[in-house]
């Protein structure tokens, strides 16, 4: 039998490519410092599978975020959450921990609706996410929501329960909120400093966001607010805030409370060092004011506040000092500025613009005259008659200096050669200069002044006889 020879050319001596079989993570330092077993080694450290958590929401996912919060230990780390529906029936505790940041799928809707959801399942009033006295925590790109109606608690708290004050955390490229129930806290910051949310949606808050505890009994202090939308609120947004919070490229609309309202301050606390820049106010589902407030050191600027209702107030402020309201557009409101209650000081109101606003200015009797300058505005006319009275006995208030300037005439005689002369308006401050002249009566006779005070002036009839007018002009703050 001939045998045949097999000849092999180069392709065929060489081995078909065999792709290489998955390597798993293995279990990391970190993890047995830890005392964590990952769940499914296919997933990298720190992503939320890796330790047995669930994407649709089916199993509560509670002991693999507790599992990766060990795992970051006191240096912090990056929590991964991939798209999905994460549900949780306890607390995720970020309390006193550092520079953890929990980040999910937002950029794959943009931020609008994220990607990644972790949902509350309880029926109490606990804290669903406690950041207090944390350092450097972040949420990122996530949506948080609760299922039960009957969850009455906040969503994040980020405080100092004692310990130290929370600092240089972060809510950013989030949406928070449910329509299950009558509304939550989203965002409990007493205590808290330097707090910035960026690029969130808020919606169904009962408030959304308070500040410092009522009567002044805490502190939130450098609170930022940047290109946060707030919507369908039962009750103003923001409430009770602190020292240093400013809201820049903010949208608040669509108030479900029964009266419109974007900041409120309950007596007894106050807004100090505001800012509210180029912000949109608009679409108000019924009466009430959008910023009503006691503050001192506000800035109101470059914002659209519109009512859309006939019984929408613009800005209200109770016993405020130093507010600086300055190239806003007023629209569609029954009242663009408010002083409900007094006394409010130093109150510059300038270059805004009013549209369809039935009365610029109420209530302007709780300013002093003298404390407020109010021009040049368009549409708003002029703040009312407690700061001008046209009259033969009259003042009126320099919007630029605030300077008030008081006139008036009294008929004097000589039998009575001392007269007390009241002012108008009492100057707030002081009167700096009284002019006084006599007409009629005996041409021989003048008018000496004395005795000036904030209230009045006497004048002294000094020769002459018979009856006279004494016509004066005061100035002063």
């Amino acid at each position: 039998m001939k045998r045949r020879s097999l000849l092999l050319g180069p392709a065929a001596l060489t081995a078909a490519p065999q792709a290489p079989a998955e390597t798993p993570h293995a279990r990391t330092a970190a993890e047995t410092a830890a005392s964590v077993w990952p769940r499914d080694h296919q997933y990298p450290p720190l992503d939320l599978r890796r330790y047995g958590a669930d994407p649709t929401g089916v199993t509560p996912s509670d002991a693999a975020m507790a599992n990766a919060i060990a795992v970051c230990g006191a240096s912090g780390g990056t929590i991964r959450a991939p798209g999905g529906l994460y549900s949780f029936g306890g607390q995720i505790g970020l309390a006193g921990r550092r520079s953890i940041i929990i980040t999910g799928d937002a950029a794959a809707t943009g931020g609008a609706l994220a990607a990644t959801c972790f949902t509350y399942t309880g029926a109490d009033d606990r804290v669903f996410i406690n950041m207090n006295s944390a350092v450097g925590c972040h949420l990122r790109g996530l949506q948080i929501t609760h299922r039960d109606p009957r969850y009455t608690g906040t969503y994040i708290k980020c405080s100092n329960v004692g310990g130290n004050d929370p600092s240089l955390c972060t809510v950013m490229d989030c949406v928070l909120g449910s329509n299950a129930g009558r509304g939550n806290l989203h965002l409990d910051l007493d205590k808290c400093i330097e707090f910035t949310a960026e690029r969130c949606g808020f919606s169904y808050g009962n408030p959304s966001v308070r500040g410092q505890a009522a009567r002044g009994r805490g502190y939130s202090n450098s609170i930022h607010f940047r290109d946060c939308q707030w919507s369908a609120n039962h009750m103003p947004a923001v409430q009770d805030g602190g020292q240093a919070w400013t809201f820049t490229g903010c949208t608040f609309e669509n108030l479900l409370s029964g009266a419109a309202g974007a900041l409120y301050s309950s007596p007894g606390t106050a807004f100090n060092a505001l800012a509210i820049i180029g912000c949109w106010f608009g679409d108000a589902s019924a009466p009430g004011t959008w910023i009503d407030i006691y503050a001192n050191g506000v800035l109101i600027s470059g914002n659209y506040i519109s009512g859309n209702t006939a019984g929408t107030t613009g800005i209200a402020l109770r016993r405020s000092i130093g507010v600086k309201i300055a190239g806003n557009l007023f629209d569609q409101l029954r009242v663009g500025i408010d002083f409900p209650a007094g006394p409010c000081r130093d109150i510059v109101v300038q270059g805004n613009v009013a549209s369809l606003v039935k009365t610029g200015f109420d209530s302007t009797d709780n300013v002093p005259t003298g404390s407020l300058v109010w021009g040049p505005n368009y549409g708003f006319g002029a703040p009312g008659s407690s700061h001008q009275r046209l009259a033969s006995d009259g003042y009126v208030a320099d919007a630029a200096s605030g300077i008030l300037r008081q006139w008036g005439a009294a008929a004097i005689t000589a039998e009575a050669p001392t007269h007390t002369i009241r002012f108008p308006m009492k100057f707030p401050t002081q009167c700096f200069n009284v002019v006084a002249t006599l007409s009629g009566g005996s041409s021989s006779g003048g008018a000496r002044v004395s005795g000036v005070s904030a209230a009045s002036f006497q004048a002294t009839i000094q020769g002459g006889a018979g009856a006279a007018t004494l016509y004066w002009q005061a100035v002063g703050n």
